[in-house]
């Protein structure tokens, strides 16, 4: 019975531990979503030939990876925290992480080709506009074609990673995985 009670304690406090991550990484992603809001009102305030879309597509794009990556390391915290035998179920597989690569090849790489390369302007005709296309950079794709094909491909594997994370855990209730 005094094992139950030292038990259920301990249980509390990682609950309530987990709680107060959970609150503080949400505060964070709050506080960052607002930076990012006032930065793009700034800008766009500044800016003659401000695009809404470059903008929603930034702070989108840092919300997913922000919580993405806050998934995949309190996965590898609950692998160190538990050891064996329940940590093994936490693990990430050999798959997951060549997924986790490739995400991070192709992001990158879309990234580049989005912001180093800009060859459209929406404050002109798409006629005019046609007119800032560069040469052809791989076959007879541009530097926009690939960005494109860039960022959908990390995209896809950024949605595997997600997908395959808790392949160890497939036999394992959801209310037990302590990432939830």
């Amino acid at each position: 019975n005094e094992n139950d009670d030292q038990n259920g304690m301990k249980l509390g406090k990682n609950v309530k531990n987990q709680m107060t991550a959970r609150k503080t990484f949400f505060l964070v992603m709050a506080l960052l979503n607002l930076c990012i809001a006032i930065s793009c009102l700034y800008r766009m305030a500044r800016a003659k030939d401000s695009v809404v879309s470059n903008y929603l597509l930034m702070m989108f794009g840092v919300n997913m990876f922000g919580y993405a990556v806050n998934y995949t390391v309190m996965k590898c915290y609950y692998v160190c925290k538990l050891g064996e035998p329940k940590g093994n179920r936490e693990s990430i597989t050999f798959t997951c992480w060549v997924y986790i690569i490739l995400t991070l090849i192709f992001c990158g790489a879309g990234l580049v080709f989005f912001k180093g390369f800009q060859e459209k302007t929406t404050v002109i005709s798409p006629s005019e506009s046609r007119h800032l296309n560069a040469e052809c950079t791989l076959f007879f794709f541009d530097k926009h074609d690939i960005w494109h094909f860039a960022s959908g491909f990390g995209l896809l594997f950024l949605f595997m990673t997600l997908l395959t994370l808790e392949d160890n855990n497939t036999s394992t209730p959801w209310e037990e995985i302590p990432v939830f």
